[in-house]
């Protein structure tokens, strides 16, 4: 199923139900370019997102609505592989699924491997798998044979380690990385047919993304603390981000000149930018931060980010799409558009008025408690917070289309109203409560 939308479509009501699915909250695994101009995100609920504009617009495709997509890469714009989650492998047996015709059809595959985590294709043909303990397998024909090309120190045990792999990534067709828990960083310099582990935290930090500026200026980030080489990685910096309640782990990093790079935060609602290649780093608030796992560049020279958070109910806890731009003069830092964010948790509630245009309310999700009312304009496949957040609200009320309330728990004639749909809320003193 493939379906285009963008900002303030409306699509017709129908009168029968034929299919239920799942539109929220929609958690981003993972993110990739299928061409120079195509980028294709996957999903939890086995959707994929498409966008051949940067994120103006989206196609959905349906890869298979049980599955928990969770890896993806492509090695060409034809030839691609997604691994998915173990559970849902089990029953429905594969652990992945590969396209040879860009993505129009999507085939499932059982691979001999035990809980395949992370995949990189590198050709039409290559591609690497890191497995949950980081045993690195190499096929050289589109997935049909696997061959061990690295194996984790006693690994024949399998319970024999806790440290699992967070990525496996390639620059080109020759330099490769996989990271991971208890410090995991292995490499490879010819193509993967050799990898060799290198300790460059020194005290088992996990790791989690790395970015390359060019051949030798390289950061790596992973929790509270962040690495940078400027000799393609024969040395690294250690920084470490001090211990404090702001949580500074990164989960997500990219270069946007020689000398500067962004990285997002894990649970902690902060953007941090290095201008002087990681000597010193600036932290500043931005609460979609801590959903964002996955980053890639644009043809155009910006970035796109998705996430799905970190199992951590904060605002852009889930669904959350951002795109960054570089201002023309005198940049120090990209700026952030958010394209969608979905921090939906238990308790919701959920209104539909306006044909296409939905209302969700969630409460108690949140790291601070608070309440955000949503909309979505195109039946659920977007969600955005409104103007604002508020304290304390559990319920609401739409007695039209365009005007809706929402009440407080603990003071049920304070309330908030609507005029636009639930795009924003302004107070007003109920004279009773609604029920």
């Amino acid at each position: 199923m493939l379906a285009t939308v963008a900002p303030g479509a409306v699509f017709p009501q129908s009168p029968l139900v034929s299919k239920w699915e799942k539109v929220g909250p929609v958690n981003f695994t993972a993110l990739t370019h299928q061409s120079p101009t195509r980028i294709v995100a996957t999903t939890s609920h086995g959707y994929l997102y498409i966008t051949d504009d940067d994120g103006t617009t989206w196609q959905r495709r349906e890869v298979g609505d049980s599955l928990d997509l969770t890896a993806i890469s492509f090695g060409d714009s034809l030839h691609g592989m997604i691994l998915q989650n173990g559970t849902n492998a089990w029953f429905t047996g594969s652990n992945a699924v590969v396209t040879t015709d860009g993505g129009h059809e999507w085939q499932p595959k059982e691979f001999p491997i035990i809980d395949p985590f992370y995949v990189s294709c590198i050709g039409a043909d290559t591609a690497f798998i890191v497995n949950w303990i980081g045993n690195v397998y190499r096929s050289t024909d589109g997935g049909v044979n696997w061959v061990e090309q690295y194996k984790v120190p006693g690994s024949d045990t399998a319970t024999m380690t806790g440290c699992m792999p967070t990525k496996i990534t390639f620059l080109d067709s020759k330099r490769g990385y996989v990271l991971g828990n208890c410090g995991m960083f292995v490499q490879t310099s010819d193509g993967g047919e050799h990898w060799s582990a290198n300790d460059i935290t020194k005290d088992g930090t996990t790791l989690t993304d790395l970015n390359f500026y060019d051949r030798n200026a390289g950061v790596v980030v992973g929790w509270g603390a962040y690495y940078v080489t400027t000799d393609g990685g024969v040395n690294w910096s250690i920084h470490k981000m001090p211990h404090d309640e702001t949580y500074n782990d990164f989960s997500a990093v990219s270069f946007f000149n020689a000398t500067s790079f962004f990285a997002f935060g894990q649970s902690n609602g902060l953007l941090s930018v290095s201008n002087d290649l990681g000597a010193t780093i600036r932290p500043t608030s931005f609460p979609q931060s801590n959903a964002i796992t996955s980053v890639v560049k644009t043809a155009t020279g910006g970035w796109l980010a998705v996430g799905g958070g970190w199992g951590m109910f904060q605002n852009g806890g889930s669904g959350t799409i951002l795109r960054g731009t570089l201002p023309p003069e005198n940049a120090t830092a990209p700026l952030w558009d958010v394209l969608a964010e979905c921090p939906v948790g238990g308790n919701a509630q959920i209104h539909a008025t306006n044909g296409g245009m939905l209302q969700c309310i969630s409460d108690d999700v949140t790291s601070d408690w608070l309440t955000y009312p949503l909309v979505s304009t195109d039946s659920g496949i977007f969600w955005h917070v409104a103007d604002h957040r508020y304290q304390g609200y559990a319920g609401f009320h739409f007695p039209s289309p365009d005007t809706g309330y929402l009440y407080n728990n603990s003071n049920l004639t304070a309330g908030m109203r609507t005029l636009d749909s639930g795009q924003s809320w302004k107070p007003v003193v109920m004279q009773s409560p609604l029920t």
